[in-house]
């Protein structure tokens, strides 16, 4: 027979899997721009101050969740720091190799 204290331990699970799944899915939005990147070797259209606002917002996430103890919110957040690094990376670099090829 099932308690009151086991339907709110399957309600949690249920809550943290939606956190988990919406951090994931906003964590891994970057990946076609990153593809993008990749495939045309460009990063020119992409907005500098959208990616450090993003990554700046990110951060701030990560701090909150790490001080509150949300676990799902701390590895999705680690996941779009990292891939908003990587593309903010690539922007600067390829901005930087564009100015170099022009006379």
């Amino acid at each position: 027979m099932m308690t009151w204290l086991n339907y709110i331990e399957i309600y949690f699970a249920h809550v943290d899997f939606l956190g988990f799944l919406a951090a994931t899915l906003s964590a891994i939005a970057l990946l076609p721009q990153i593809h993008q990147i990749w495939v045309t070797r460009s990063a020119k259209d992409i907005s500098f101050s959208m990616l450090a606002l993003l990554l700046s917002g990110s951060i701030v996430q990560m701090i909150y969740a790490v001080l509150t103890h949300q676990i799902p919110v701390i590895v999705t957040n680690f996941i779009s720091i990292s891939l908003r690094t990587l593309v903010l990376g690539c922007k600067i670099y390829m901005d930087w190799r564009a100015s170099q090829k022009r006379p």
